[in-house]
């Protein structure tokens, strides 16, 4: 430990009492890892993930909303000059009645560029889970894919499950420079031959989920926790949306904050944010709904906590890889840890790579919170650390005392 300690002043020895033997079966023990994995891999949108298992949600407390408001709120403000010198100005406030045309949701998109395909690459889309109520933080490009993968299926299941889906490991590998994501598609995942054989155009149909997804970031009815619905998440049926409908309608959900903590908030605060000077802010994360995600997004590597694995149900926590808390952080800072312009990372009740130890209650939740950007200095260690690249974050607020650690 001194020679740790002369080579790199800033590492602290830890100090234990246990002998050799026990130390070494100690870290060989199950643990907690950032919060969540210590290793995860995205495993939505690859050959592992089953898109055709999922259906659409019924159930009891899912609103769903097919139709805008008919009434819109219309502000006017007049100016006028009298005299040369007198300057008058005037407000006014009315409603606007929408035709029958402009009420439904439309998905119709207009044609893209190679922005929309590199914005696959830097924009986060939530998997909800309305069995479990978990939600799953992931990279667009995955979910794209995902849906890529829940039509081709149900047009011709048995031709294009022989389509090879890309690893998120080899979307990463094209982040060098603009343009690499669009070539890498032309040339390995567009080209495949299984899909024609079932009259299927690859391009068009990723181009098409691209581009809706992009398109659905400007509908103001997804914004998180509205006004007069503070608890309430907003979203579009995955199902539904596989199916390339021409309109789409709004399915709205209430989450338990007392649970999940602040990531709602911070989510409307991202999607409202137009001050912070950075090309993809405001950063609107859309949400899509699903009944049954078999296999789980994220799958850990090696051995974790079967408390936490997979992360405990119907509690509304938000699961985070680290490539989209990166994306998050790099708008709003990392240090202090930020999520938003009001949010930011906020340790939990216990440290990372903390043994579970077999204790009757282990929480390893992260928490979002606002206020005075209290520095977590691990937070933002591993966020600029190349090894922790596969983690990923649990975040919420109130933890299941009933919900026993299994770890030993």
């Amino acid at each position: 430990m001194a020679e740790v300690k002369e080579k790199g002043p800033g590492r602290v020895r830890i100090e234990t009492n246990l002998s050799q033997e026990e130390f070494i079966k100690v870290i060989n023990t199950k643990r907690h890892f950032l919060g969540l994995f210590e290793n995860a891999s995205v495993r939505i949108g690859t050959k592992d993930s089953r898109a055709d298992s999922i259906n659409r949600v019924h159930i009891n407390n899912i609103r769903e909303s097919p139709l805008r408001n008919r009434i819109v709120w219309t502000r006017v403000i007049n100016f006028s000059l009298a005299g040369g010198f007198l300057i008058s100005v005037g407000a006014s406030t009315g409603i606007r009645i929408r035709t029958a045309k402009e009420r439904p949701r439309s998905l119709e998109v207009e044609s893209t560029d190679e922005k929309i395909i590199e914005q696959t690459l830097e924009n986060s889309t939530i998997l909800y889970e309305t069995q479990t109520k978990v939600a799953w933080m992931l990279p667009r490009i995955s979910v794209v894919m995902y849906l890529v993968q829940a039509w081709a299926r149900r047009n011709d299941p048995e031709t294009c499950g022989n389509i090879r889906y890309p690893t998120f490991g080899q979307y990463e590998a094209v982040l060098i420079a603009p343009g690499c994501l669009l070539r890498a598609l032309e040339d390995e995942f567009w080209i495949q031959t299984p899909a024609p054989l079932a009259r299927i155009n690859l391009k068009e149909v990723f181009m098409y989920f691209a581009k809706t997804l992009d398109r659905l970031q400007d509908d103001e009815d997804l914004k998180p926790a509205p006004r007069l619905h503070p608890n309430r998440l907003a979203g579009v049926d995955f199902a539904n949306l596989a199916s390339q409908p021409r309109n789409y309608s709004i399915v709205t959900v209430d989450v338990q904050v007392n649970y999940c903590g602040d990531w709602l908030r911070m989510l409307k605060s991202d999607w409202e944010d137009h001050e912070t000077q950075h090309p993809n802010a405001p950063y609107r994360v859309v949400t899509l709904f699903c009944n049954n995600i078999d296999p789980p997004p994220l799958l850990p590597q090696g051995t974790v906590c079967g408390t936490w694995s997979p992360p405990p149900p119907r509690r509304d926590y938000l699961v985070v890889p680290m490539y989209c808390l990166r994306r998050l952080t790099d708008i709003y800072g990392k240090d202090p840890v930020m999520f938003s312009r009001e949010h930011h990372c906020e340790c939990g009740p216990r440290l990372p790579f903390q043994p579970c130890g077999g204790q009757q209650i282990c929480n390893p939740l992260q928490r979002i919170v606002t206020g005075g950007r209290q520095e977590y200095r691990e937070m933002t260690e591993w966020i600029q650390e190349r090894r922790y690249n596969h983690a990923a974050f649990i975040f919420g607020n109130a933890f299941d005392s009933e919900r026993h650690c299994r770890g030993r």
